[in-house]
């Protein structure tokens, strides 16, 4: 590895004191600024609590001012009504109403603060009443009737506030004395002071809603309240008292400190958020401009470290790329570069990275066929005179495009070793078919004429070793025959001929062709007819072997006695042939190395049927090259115990019908 020098030790110390230094003048100015900040909002808070309680003060003082002018007034207007009233003798309801009737109305319409009004007898009995069903009754237990009795002229008495039996609004009684010239007390004249009489007083005091307005008399009930929900206890307040010595009332004016200090809260929030923005803008281009020349002085430091980065990296790809067990090549198509290491120009038979990239250009198609998808291509390079066989070389070419520049990018591999390997596999696979699948197909001939012609006449344990060196020489050259089809496959040596083909005919091909291997097996191969005629493209040969290979492995997994089915689903623009058993399934395990080849038994002993393990692998290669799909579902017998066993789906895209000329005749 490369390493960068060191940095310089003092030129750290300086930066670290600097730093120490700009970050101490910091701190001071923000406490400075945020100690400011917190007396000021102080200060707006005390200011906030000494306003409020002004305020307070001010509306129950106005309060209190209203009630006693207001009272005053209707004091003298009532006063005036019952002089006149007292210059007679005190008669029964009839006589009052005809006498002073009109009179008495016209005062409860002319005084605001009352809406009714009563006249009592010395004994307490209701002899006349502005509202009718009062009259009669007696009110002489009433303290405000008691007190009123003991009154001079221009006096008034005030009762305990009750509720309105009518309307059930909370009323305050004010009683008058009735005397005439003499000083001599005839009755009393009694009303009420309702909430509204209050309320409307109140409204001429430019109260908040948010205000809690209490009238109480010395005895603490609760002439008047605005609002008249209680108040919550909990909620802290400040309150300012007023006495009214007139009605023996406490006027109390509240507010709660949250609505109090909202407004200040909003100032506050306003206030700290301006002063902080501003700071923070002014401590900001400070910073900045004290930053800047920081910036400046490590600019150079650091351009100059960059460099000595940039030249070790470069040292290090250098190592690296010409070091590497791949050839590589890099060229750009205008020649703009050609970059190649030691094992491309080894592999290439090349003294530079310019004649490297030139026999390349030259061996692969690089300008028709690379695109953004890596593409494989096989070289052949032929050595000198007396170097031994020709080298094989797999190069990984892509293009790629940089800065708006396009290049190809080649790693070149040796495989000559691996192509050795290959040869002889495919010389040992010939020689199979050659020195082993001709004798085994003469035993397994022999051996069926030998059962077929003598098997009655063989002694019982003679005819069961014939019978078992059958089954083992067919086994031998099923698995010789599956071999040499891989290989076919393997090396894009297996043809297939694609052709129109009816669903329907392929499916009753496939019955007939298998249904003597289930019967031999006690399975009963089962055809569900399609609805619909359909056409596809397919081998019609290899489409069978697919099938025989499906059908055949369902058959070995049924019971005796069961069934096999298949059939067909055709759906807009594909048909899906299927083929089902009611064997013990596939366990979800086992599913994805199904189809690879010689895969371990997906069943355990007693239930695993005899095979090559090529069978399935087989299949999938064959339905992919005839542009098909495979797909399996199954229900493991562990999973589910009555419903239980394999479908294979085989689907191929549907095709319009092209006619036959025998078609076209009829």
């Amino acid at each position: 590895m490369f390493q960068l020098e060191p940095p310089s030790p003092t030129r750290e110390a300086v930066t670290a004191r600097t730093k120490l230094l700009l970050a101490t003048l910091l701190f001071i100015l923000v406490a400075s600024f945020s100690l400011g900040v917190a007396f000021l909002v102080r200060a707006d808070y005390r200011r906030t609590l000494d306003e409020a309680d002004l305020q307070l003060n001010h509306i129950a003082e106005l309060l209190q001012t209203n009630v006693e002018s207001s009272l005053s007034i209707s004091n003298i207007q009532i006063w005036n009504a019952l002089d006149r009233v007292a210059q007679l003798p005190l008669r029964d309801a009839d006589w009052v109403d005809e006498t002073y009737g009109a009179l008495l109305r016209g005062v409860v319409q002319q005084v605001e603060q009352i809406d009714s009004l009563v006249l009592i007898d010395r004994r307490g009995t209701v002899i006349w009443a502005s509202v009718g069903q009062l009259v009669g009754v007696d009110l002489s237990d009433r303290q405000y009737f008691q007190r009123a009795l003991n009154l001079t002229r221009g006096q008034y008495a005030i009762g305990v506030p009750i509720a309105s039996r009518g309307t059930d609004r909370r009323v305050t009684p004010i009683a008058w004395p009735i005397l005439n010239r003499e000083g001599v007390i005839l009755g009393v004249a009694a009303s009420a002071l309702g909430e509204d009489y209050f309320a409307e007083l109140l409204s001429s005091t430019g109260f908040q809603s948010d205000m809690i307005i209490e009238m109480v008399t010395e005895n603490g009930d609760v002439a008047f309240s605005a609002p008249k929900e209680a108040r919550d206890l909990s909620v802290s307040v400040l309150s300012a008292s007023r006495q009214i010595p007139s009605l023996d009332l406490t006027v109390t004016v509240s507010r709660s400190r949250e609505a109090i200090l909202l407004g200040q809260l909003e100032r506050s929030v306003a206030f700290v958020t301006v002063s902080v923005l501003l700071f923070a803008t002014a401590l900001g281009i400070a910073i900045h401009s004290q930053l800047k020349s920081f910036k400046l002085a490590e600019s150079l430091y650091r351009t100059e470290r960059g460099n000595r980065r940039i030249q070790a990296a470069q040292k290090e790809f250098d190592a690296i790329f010409q070091n590497v067990a791949d050839g590589i090549v890099v060229f750009g198509d205008d020649r703009s570069m050609r970059r190649a290491n030691k094992k491309a120009r080894d592999l290439l038979d090349a003294s530079n990275a310019e004649e490297a990239s030139s026999k390349l250009m030259e061996l692969i198609p690089w300008k028709t066929e690379l695109g953004g998808e890596p593409r494989n291509y096989k070289l052949n390079m032929n050595r000198d005179a007396g170097k031994g066989e020709p080298m094989h070389i797999q190069a990984r070419a892509m293009s790629l495009e940089l800065n708006g520049m396009n290049f190809v990018y080649c790693v070149l591999s040796d495989i000559t070793s691996q192509e050795r390997l290959t040869s002889a596999r495919d010389s040992f696979i010939t020689s199979i078919n050659h020195e082993l699948r001709t004798p085994l197909t003469s035993l397994a001939g022999a051996l069926d004429m030998l059962e077929g012609r003598f098997g009655e006449q063989l002694p019982n344990g003679a005819g069961k070793l014939v019978d078992m060196a059958a089954r083992n020489a067919d086994r031998l050259l099923m698995l010789v025959n599956d071999i040499l089809t891989l290989q076919a496959i393997d090396q894009q040596q297996l043809h297939f001929k694609l052709e129109q083909l009816s669903v329907s005919d392929a499916l009753a091909e496939a019955l007939s062709t298998n249904t003597g291997y289930g019967m031999g097996a006690g399975v009963k191969l089962v055809l569900e007819q399609v609805d619909q005629q359909a056409y596809f493209m397919a081998d019609r040969m290899r489409l069978q072997q697919v099938f025989s290979n499906i059908i055949s492995n369902a058959v070995k997994y049924s019971p005796k006695g069961g069934e096999v089915r298949i059939g067909a689903s055709i759906d807009e623009g594909s048909v899906s042939f299927w083929v089902s058993d009611r064997g013990p399934g596939i366990p979800e395990s086992a599913r994805g190395r199904l189809f690879q080849r010689f895969t371990a038994p997906v069943h355990g002993q007693g239930v695993q049927a005899t095979g090559t393990g090529l069978g399935l692998a087989i299949t999938k290669e064959l339905v992919k090259r005839q542009d098909g799909k495979i797909a399996l579902v199954s229900k493991p017998i562990d999973d589910h115990p009555s419903d239980h066993g394999s479908t294979f789906y085989v689907i191929f895209s549907t095709v319009a019908h092209n006619k036959t000329p025998e078609e076209q005749t009829a």
